[in-house]
């Protein structure tokens, strides 16, 4: 009866699949943790995470989601800083987008409506199966290759004394500036 009935009708299954979990996912963990993340490093990692999960949740211009999209993106930011990759945070954001899209009210209601129950319930088996199939598969090469490592032994940058450097950044003022504007007129 609204918008995401006639999206589905148009773009069927695999159209959802791809606009609302995968590409969403992809894009936004190349952009925010593997440039966002990466371009603040260098003022250690907890500062990076922070950054890069604030434009990440301001980028969403929702305020009353604000917290569930930050607390997403602390989460994402950690675990690329910690696995030293953007695969697992892109696996875990397409678990997530898939949980949200497929898991909701209107999917559901949508998917019953049109194809019956056991489809519906049939999709979501199959895509939570193949993303925790996805991260068991990449957790174990992380954990395989960490094994092989030697432990780091140099501590990186105190975080703390680049605190006002990251916050007080235009681009960062800007961004805030901008959400602020885009949110309040929403």
């Amino acid at each position: 009866s609204g918008y995401f009935d006639e999206y589905a009708g148009d773009t069927g299954i695999i159209g959802i699949i791809l606009s609302l979990v995968v590409v969403p996912a992809v894009c936004e963990e190349i952009f925010f943790r593997g440039v966002v993340l990466s371009e603040y490093r260098s003022m250690g990692s907890v500062n990076a995470v922070i950054m890069s999960s604030l434009c990440f949740a301001m980028l969403h211009f929702s305020i009353e989601n604000f917290p569930i999209y930050l607390f997403a993106g602390i989460i994402f930011g950690f675990v690329t800083v910690i696995t030293r990759s953007i695969i697992p945070s892109i696996l875990i954001h397409l678990v997530s987008n898939s949980l949200s899209v497929f898991g909701s009210d209107l999917f559901l209601r949508v998917t019953v409506e049109k194809s019956g129950a056991f489809f519906a319930g049939f999709v979501i088996v199959v895509i939570f199966g193949i993303s925790l199939l996805l991260v068991i598969s990449k957790l174990e090469q992380i954990y395989f290759s960490y094994a092989e490592k030697p432990p780091i032994t140099t501590l990186p940058p105190s975080s703390l004394s680049y605190v006002p450097k990251v916050f007080l950044s235009p681009s960062f003022i800007a961004l805030i500036a901008v959400f602020v504007i885009i949110a309040v007129s929403t």
